[in-house]
């Protein structure tokens, strides 16, 4: 089995996709976290972008449906494409023009607590990714430690109402992770 290639940092692909893609779209963007996409270039990562906001003051920070969907090579971190995406075209049936749901607003994500959390599901993310690529199916207990640490943290980390899109834009990395003996 040949070694995968070196990959670039999650922390840093999403760096990349708030420079390039999430600028070129409307104030009030939400950008999701990266999403592995596995496909004939290539690993490619992917970022949801949904239209985000406090409507009311008791309901926070809401999110809309994605309405794009952002591509960037997982090796180099080349912006491949921007495209627009439909709910129905990932799986769901949710109205483009209704909020799906709440997420914590920007000041919650940069409380010490949550933050400490991302950079370990960040550090087991970028553990996992060379596994997946390679079709590792049996893992060794260092990255047993990475798959449980990322599988305790998606659900808390990521925003509730995308996981659905998450798991539809993904699909072939979850299907490896939920497949994976831990």
């Amino acid at each position: 089995m040949a070694q995968s290639p070196e990959l670039l940092p999650l922390v840093k692909l999403s760096e990349l996709a708030r420079v390039y893609p999430a600028q070129a779209l409307p104030v009030g963007t939400h950008q999701s976290y990266p999403v592995p996409v596995a496909g004939p270039r290539g690993l490619q990562i992917g970022f949801l972008y949904c239209r985000a906001m406090i409507t009311k003051p008791d309901e926070g920070y809401q999110l809309w449906p994605p309405s794009y969907l952002a591509s960037l090579d997982a090796i180099n971190g080349k912006f491949i494409e921007l495209k627009a995406v439909q709910p129905k075209e990932l799986g769901q049936s949710h109205p483009e023009d209704k909020p799906i749901g709440r997420y914590l607003s920007p000041p919650e994500r940069s409380a010490p607590e949550f933050l400490s959390k991302l950079v370990r599901w960040y550090q087991a993310y970028d553990a996992l990714l060379p596994l997946f690529l390679e079709g590792v199916t049996v893992l060794p207990p260092p990255a047993r430690e990475a798959a449980t640490q990322f599988k305790a943290l998606f659900a808390g980390i990521t925003e509730a109402p995308l996981q659905p899109y998450y798991r539809a834009v993904g699909a072939e990395f979850f299907a490896w992770l939920d497949g994976l003996k831990l």
